[in-house]
């Protein structure tokens, strides 16, 4: 056993031929392809979930929360805050069909009631400004459900939509700027942590999306196989690609991708040449 293990399998096949473990999905499969355990940290000193985010060993209460949120078939948001050159990541939270916005910002206040600066930068996807003329957007309905409580009375949360007349981000632009962001060599960003003990569906949710490559005329693009998203809502919070999806929205700023931008000297088209290399060497 040992001399398959360190000679003549590697640790996916391992896992799956020897011991009889179903591992995730192999590594140079996926679309977040620079994802690794260094992007992890434990966010509690029992390594279980918290129970609030008293609980949260690196959250600095009086810091200006993050959020990003992704409104599909299942509401998925993540939280977390940027200090120190470290973006980390610190909850994901959901809600399925019938359960709505409300029961959502109900959970974000409850976890988060004893954060001492309520203040929540929320990046999300477009799709959320839809009516905004009517005031009918998604994303100004979990706006006010936080910042109001089911009876309507101010919560003491301020809600800052920073989503506003966004683009549609290509998935060849997230895919090239996660590489750039997850290999932690672009000047000025943030080092990327997630927390494993309380964003357990965010990390299935990246560790478990797939790759594949499409044309778009002659040009060779990396996208994201978004199957999950139709699977029954009990399976959706471990298996689909919606938390990936707030994720990106997350991450991708104006500011961060501003970065990205100048750093990258490469074509799209020879990021993708790097990632079919990768899978035809393990194939």
């Amino acid at each position: 056993m040992e001399r398959l293990f360190n000679g003549t399998l590697e640790l996916h096949e391992f896992l799956k031929s020897v011991l009889g473990m179903r591992p995730g999905l192999r590594r140079d499969l996926r679309f977040y392809v620079a994802f690794g355990e260094e992007h992890k940290f434990r966010g509690t000193l029992s390594g279980e979930a918290a129970y609030d985010c008293r609980e949260l060993t690196t959250l600095d209460p009086d810091a200006e929360l993050d959020g990003g949120m992704d409104f599909g078939n299942m509401l998925s948001l993540i939280i977390g805050h940027t200090s120190g050159g470290v973006c980390r990541v610190h909850k994901s939270m959901y809600e399925l069909p019938p359960r709505w916005l409300s029961d959502l910002a109900g959970q974000f206040r409850s976890f988060f009631s004893h954060h001492r600066n309520k203040v929540l930068n929320l990046w999300y996807d477009r799709a959320g400004n839809n009516f905004q003329r009517q005031g009918e957007d998604y994303a100004h309905r979990i706006k006010l459900a936080i910042e109001h409580d089911e009876n309507g009375y101010r919560t003491g949360w301020t809600v800052n939509l920073m989503s506003r007349k966004q683009a549609t981000i290509p998935q060849e632009a997230e895919y090239d700027f996660m590489q750039e962001m997850m290999g932690g060599k672009v000047p000025g960003l943030p080092r990327l942590l997630i927390d494993e003990c309380n964003c357990r569906e965010l990390l299935s949710s990246i560790e478990k999306a797939r790759a594949d490559i499409r044309y778009v005329g002659r040009s060779k693009q990396v996208f994201k196989i978004k199957k999950g998203e139709k699977l029954e809502p009990r399976k959706l919070p471990m298996w689909s690609t919606n938390f990936s999806d707030a994720f990106k929205y997350y991450l991708i700023r104006k500011q961060w991708r501003e970065l990205v931008r100048r750093k990258q000297s490469r074509t799209a088209d020879a990021a993708v040449d790097v990632w079919l290399q990768r899978k035809d060497s393990r194939t």
